[in-house]
This record gives C-alpha cells, structure tokens and sequence, in this order.
C-alpha cells in the first residue's frame, strides 16, 4: 500500500520535474503555460467565517509531449471551527500521435477531511483523440484504463482496477470570454468517481480575470454518515503568470 502512495506522488512530481528538464535540454524552448487562482470570503459580527479557495495551473508543451500539473486546495470555517478541508493533486501527460490523437498518463490524489476517506488516489494510462480542434473551440475525449485506492478514515484500503473516461470541452466565446466544461468518471467495482465542472473567465486586465465556476464529485458508495455528492460554487480572481 505505502509502495503506491510513493509511485503515486512520484508520478506527480515527474510531471512538474519534467517539464523543467525539457526546458533545458531543447533548443527550441517549450510554450509554458501558468495560472494561480484565488478566492477568499471573511465575514465578522454575529457569525465569524473564512473560506479560502486556491488553485494552481501550469502545463509545459514540446514537439509532441505536454505536460500539465493541477493544484488546488479549500479551506473553511464558522465561527473557529473548521467545516471544509480539501486538497487535490493531479498531473498529466501527453504523447501526440498525430494531430488529433494521443497517449495519455494521468494520476490524482485528492485529500477531503469531511469526506470519509483519507485519501482518494489513481493512475491511468490509456488514449485521448481531439474530436473539435478549432481557433475558438476545442472538444477532447479520453479513456484509459488505471487503478485506484481510497483509505477510509477508519483505517483501513479499497483497491480497486478502474476505467476513466474523461471529456474536456472549452469555448472562446470573445475576445474577454472563456467556457469550460470537463467530466471524467472512475468506474471501478466497489466505487465510482464522477467529477464535473463547468466555469466562465471573463478578462478583467492583461493578465487578471474573473473566474465564476462550479463543481460537483459525486462518489457512488461512501462511508456511513456522509453524502455521496459534494457542490462547490465559487467566484475567483485568475491570475496568468
């Protein structure tokens, strides 16, 4: 169990070590791309609540290789006591096969103290294909299988061999204004994870938008006591770095 802990977070640190290896080693540099987002609500009185929402983007592209690192983290609490603590990981790379398809690894560890599980984390390998790749619209699809782990607060593993199918649609409505909507899903015996998301970014200077988003995770079997579906709605300041 503690072996795929570490290939896991392993798996994740290669995707960003990469990227900088790359970098140095071409003679061409890569086209990088890097966004940090953040959200922060603070009220006092007669309730005293702190919500923090923040999250981290960067993907590195080289001849047929890009790479992506996802970071992201929720924190939250009512009156000094802590009611949201999440933090989620994920990394990807692609293989260009042409100009449509591709090879794919993706591993993600996500971290939720209220959900019932310690940790939730998979590895998949498997093919992508760019089924709409346009100026100002892009639709791909991708499947592959892989495998998964959740440790339950009670201490105890459910190993599972999965198949993720994934969908990432994004749409330039203007020259100010982006759509982006993603769906994957982990099917695998004892449990499946469904993730959703769908936001607007809307340019606000140079660098700096506004971001208003929202998702949902929806886990088909969870420990007793907690929901099987998690919504999240948030408006952020993006910042392009």
């Amino acid at each position: 169990m503690k072996k795929m802990h570490y290939m896991l977070s392993a798996s994740l640190l290669g995707f960003a070590a990469s990227s900088a290896v790359m970098a140095e080693e071409a003679s061409l540099g890569p086209t990088r791309e890097a966004a940090a987002e953040l959200g922060f609500v603070s009220t006092a009185g007669n309730s005293e609540t702190e919500t923090l929402n923040a999250k981290f983007d960067v993907s590195t592209s080289y001849d047929r290789w890009k790479h992506a690192l996802h970071l992201e983290t929720l924190n939250s609490s009512s009156d000094n006591t802590r009611s949201a603590e999440k933090y989620l990981a994920s990394g990807q790379s692609d293989r260009a096969i042409n100009d449509r398809s591709y090879f794919l690894s993706v591993a993600t560890w996500e971290k939720d103290r209220f959900s019932g599980f310690d940790f939730q984390a998979s590895i998949a390998l498997g093919y992508g294909y760019k089924v709409i790749q346009e100026d100002t619209m892009s639709l791909s699809l991708e499947v592959a299988p892989g495998y998964r782990v959740n440790r339950f607060d009670a201490g105890f593993d459910e190993e599972d061999s999965i198949l993720r199918a994934a969908e990432s649609f994004s749409w330039k409505l203007s020259k100010t204004s982006t759509l982006d909507q993603s769906l994957n899903t982990e099917i695998g015996d004892s449990n499946t994870v469904t993730r959703f998301m769908i936001s607007l970014t809307s340019q606000v200077a140079d660098a700096l938008s506004m971001k208003v988003g929202y998702a949902v995770k929806n886990n088909s079997d969870v420990p007793v006591g907690t929901d099987k579906t998690d919504s999240e709605t948030s408006v952020t300041l993006v910042y392009k770095i």
